[in-house]
């Protein structure tokens, strides 16, 4: 077997007995027993329980960047918005329980690179966006990290997440209220 693809088995067994128990209540026994593993293997791919939970974090990251990047790829700007919006809506509908167990990184721990690219990405979006004329926007990092960030935290927020539709809507109509808003005053 391939050292990614059993690196890939324990993360799925690491999602399971997350999933299962909670992050803190999981052990790495149980996540190897679950792989059907050694301890001893567990440890040569990850250092700890937490470790194997931020690389969870990442491959969760990873999977959604690749849709956001699609989303922004269209071509018609305010499009673009509501396709970004639906990545996002719908990757934490289908991953609404793992997310949920790993969306916050351990106490120290810097954001996933993939969320700090999916900021990027979106940043760019808007900078774009600015410069062609199609959005009003000063500091287009900056509402990156604001808009996602509060997009994401509607997902994390115990309850909160209960209608995606609504998340959705709302989502909608904060992005185009702050970024179509010089557009509105002509």
């Amino acid at each position: 077997m391939e050292p990614n693809d059993r690196r890939g088995e324990i993360l799925d067994s690491a999602e399971a007995v997350f999933l299962l128990r909670g992050v803190r209540g999981a052990t790495v026994d149980e996540i190897t027993s679950r792989a059907g593993i050694a301890k001893g293997t567990f440890y040569l791919y990850f250092d700890s329980k937490d470790a194997a939970r931020e690389a969870l974090r990442e491959r969760f990251g990873a999977e959604l960047l690749i849709d956001v990047v699609a989303a922004l790829k269209r071509k018609n700007r305010t499009q673009a918005v509501g396709a970004f919006i639906a990545a996002v809506v719908d990757f934490k509908v289908r991953n609404r329980a793992a997310t949920a167990l790993i969306s916050h990184p351990s106490e120290g721990s810097p954001p996933a690179e993939s969320e700090q690219a999916i900021g990027a990405a979106f940043a760019r979006f808007l900078a774009d966006g600015a410069r062609a004329g199609d959005f009003d926007v000063k500091d287009p990092q900056t509402l990156a990290t604001l808009l996602y960030g509060s997009l994401r935290a509607s997902f994390e927020e115990p309850g909160a997440a209960a209608d995606p539709d609504r998340i959705r809507d709302a989502a909608q109509e904060l992005f185009r209220a702050v970024l179509l808003r010089k557009r509105r005053k002509k």
